[in-house]
């Protein structure tokens, strides 16, 4: 399983860890929505943002791109 982390804050670091001690991806890359920088190409099974509020159309805009219908948790900083 793949997991995009949005936003490489702290608390996008430490999900990174917790999500690397689990295991349970296979996966896991952050990302930084206001960025340039395209995002990876590979669609993720799950997004947790812990970004910008800014940035939440950008983000809804990207998951379309790779075809929508990915489960987005949007986290509070």
């Amino acid at each position: 399983m793949y997991l995009g982390i949005i936003g490489s804050g702290t608390m996008g670091k430490v999900m990174e860890g917790y999500a690397k001690e689990e295991r349970t991806f296979d996966v896991i890359r952050i990302m930084e929505p206001l960025s340039q920088e395209p995002w990876p190409s590979e669609r993720p099974d799950l997004l947790i943002d812990f970004s910008n509020p800014k940035a939440i159309r950008r983000i809804y805009d990207k998951k379309k791109k790779k075809g929508g219908n990915i489960p987005v948790v949007l986290a509070v900083t």
